[in-house]
């Protein structure tokens, strides 16, 4: 290979490397391609100003460039960023937008002429009246439409965003706008005074209009004529004209945006107050009457964001309903979190975030949405996790309830069976985190919901068996060796009983199919498992109920699966076997050799019917 070749190999090889360390310089500062090329638009256009214009118009380049960096600014800026509130956004983008009309207000009276002629001018305002008179009645009559369309697809509760100012500034705005220059243009036809030969002539109406003349005097130090402030005033009303214009295009697609239901979720989020909810809560509880004895109607600042969610689910909308359930776990977290109000208040709204979250499950199990299922689990999982962190436990018990309602409701639909899954799953967290922190009674309502579950999915039409009965035995079986630990006695019993439950169901369940026969079978481990937990605590009042408790089994299903009795003789040896050790005892009342005979005893009844 010739040095040549090398060094042109070298020479592409360092090229390339620019080429790559420019790219992935603009990609670290969080360029793109339209940045660049904006960068260099306005680079070209600015230097052809530069060297075009005359010197004394150097005013040329500084207007351009906070005209084309005012709508850079519009385009690309997220000012949701920058400022919290809705309100304070939409002013500065309709301030940027008032910029860019001023500025071509500005270019397009140096371009043209210098001075107004009145006739002209006279014919200028008047049509410019009269469009915005025009374009404000399409407006408001939009609006209504939009209005319509949005109330009937969801509720009525959403036209209180439209009609809210700091929610929807922009039909605001628009309105002050338009009736501005209208007023404006008005104003000015009555400066011009047509004599009876047909000439006209400028006048003074307002005294504000001399005193403009007096101030703009003494800061140029030159007199100005009426004509001149005239001048002023039409260029002034051409500037919010173009800027009328521009703001309708923006009020335009802020309607087309409030179409989208996440939007929509996003403004009515804003509403959510705790005063409001507890306003709401107290209002209820007093019949709907306020304190004056009349009635009145709740307005609940939650309710119209699960009318957007029921709304979405009825169009199968998974995206905006998982946007809304987080929203809505998002501000139950936030007011949980808050240290302003007192534990009553958090635990009461928290309460009725709950039933609301409820309902969002039970219709998204109706229509078959087994996403926004197990999203609604998720969520009620996490605001319990937080819940308690902050050691408030009272709202519990109504987060175990609505999975119960949950999963039974997912127990009715065939294709639902991971959302069920995912709801024992949320129970089995609660549940391990009130064990640790030792609440015994929810802890006995989260073990009865999960058995309750077990025993709804036992049906003749659900052919997944196997798998939700693997899924709840497992999770009872954690249960029982967690309270074992806590030597919780009533608890224990509780696992034990809703584990026998479960198995005389499934015995029940005619004809026994072969998933059937394995969930008992993982029934039947379970309990074997839980006893070894006993024997090591040195408890012995959960062997006796499960060891009678598996015998139980074995007789029911003696005349429909043998096989099963077999299984339930072998745990009651294996648990004998496990015992043997401590009946060695010569004292006749020791309490452990009265537990082996009662073993021993169930053993041999189920021996006689395997015979």
């Amino acid at each position: 290979m010739s040095k040549g070749t090398i060094l042109e190999d070298s020479v592409k090889k360092n090229i390339h490397n620019i080429k790559v360390n420019k790219i992935r310089f603009y990609l670290t500062q969080g360029f793109n391609e339209k940045y660049l090329l904006f960068i260099k638009g306005y680079l070209l256009m600015m230097t052809i100003m530069f060297f075009s214009v005359a010197y004394n118009r150097f005013t040329y380049f500084i207007l351009i460039g906070i005209f084309l960096l005012s709508i850079f600014t519009i385009f690309k800026i997220e000012l949701d960023k920058i400022f919290k509130t809705r309100l304070t956004q939409r002013i500065v983008y309709y301030i940027l937008l008032l910029v860019v009309a001023g500025i071509t207000a500005y270019f397009i009276r140096e371009v043209t002429f210098d001075h107004s002629n009145v006739n002209n001018a006279s014919s200028f305002i008047s049509l410019i009246v009269e469009s915005e008179a025009a374009i404000i009645a399409i407006v408001v009559s939009l609006s209504l439409v939009a209005v319509q369309q949005t109330s009937s697809s969801y509720s009525a509760r959403v036209i209180n965003i439209f009609k809210d100012s700091k929610r929807n500034p922009d039909f605001f705005i628009l309105m002050v706008t338009y009736a501005f220059c209208i007023i404006f243009g008005v104003y000015l036809q009555k400066m011009i005074i047509t004599s009876i030969s047909g000439n006209t002539t400028l006048g003074q109406v307002f005294i504000f209009d001399n005193f403009l003349i007096n101030i703009i005097k003494v800061l140029s130090s030159s007199n100005i004529s009426m004509g001149s402030l005239f001048e002023i005033y039409t260029w002034f009303l051409y500037a919010f004209f173009i800027f009328s214009l521009l703001a309708l295009g923006s009020y335009l697609l802020e309607t087309l945006e409030m179409f989208k239901p996440h939007i929509l979720i996003k403004l009515l989020s804003e509403n959510i107050r705790v005063d409001s909810i507890k306003s709401a809560i107290e209002l209820e509880n007093s019949n709907s009457m306020d304190e004056n004895g009349k009635i009145q109607p709740i307005e609940d600042t939650i309710q119209p964001i699960v009318d957007v969610l029921q709304g979405s689910m009825m169009a199968y909308d998974y995206g905006t309903t998982s946007y809304g359930l987080r929203i809505i776990e998002n501000k139950a977290i936030q007011i949980i979190k808050d240290k302003d109000y007192d534990l009553t208040c958090k635990e009461a709204i928290v309460k009725r975030i709950i039933d609301y979250i409820k309902i969002v499950g039970v219709i998204a199990v109706k229509q078959e949405m087994e996403r926004t299922v197990i999203d609604t689990s998720i969520t009620l999982s996490n605001i319990g996790t937080v819940l308690i962190e902050e050691k408030l436990y009272t709202p519990i018990p109504s987060i175990t309830y609505s999975l119960k309602k949950i999963a039974k409701n997912s127990l009715t639909k065939d294709n639902l069976l991971d959302s069920s899954v995912q709801t024992i799953d949320a129970l089995q967290k609660i549940g391990n985190m009130m064990v640790e922190n030792n609440e015994k009674s929810i802890v006995k309502k989260i073990i009865n919901s999960v058995g309750e579950i077990g025993i709804s999915a036992i049906t003749p039409q659900n052919n997944e068996l196997n798998v939700l009965i693997y899924r709840i035995t497992e999770v009872l079986e954690e249960f029982g060796k967690k309270v074992i630990e806590k030597k919780w006695e009533i608890e224990i019993e509780v696992v034990i009983i809703n584990l026998g439950n479960i198995g005389s169901k499934i015995i029940d369940k005619e004809p026994i199919t072969r998933d059937a026969e394995l969930s008992e079978l993982k029934l039947l481990t379970s309990l074997y498992s839980i006893a070894k937990v006993a024997i090591e605590e040195d408890l012995e009042d959960p062997i006796y109920d499960i060891t009678s408790t598996i015998r139980n089994i074995g007789v029911r299903v003696s005349d429909k699966k043998p096989y099963i009795i077999y299984r339930a003789r072998n745990f009651l040896q294996y648990i004998h076997k496990a015992l043997s050790s401590r009946c060695l005892d010569a004292v006749p009342e020791n309490v452990w050799i009265k537990l082996c005979k009662h073993v021993s005893e169930r053993e041999k009844e189920l021996d006689s019917l395997i015979e």
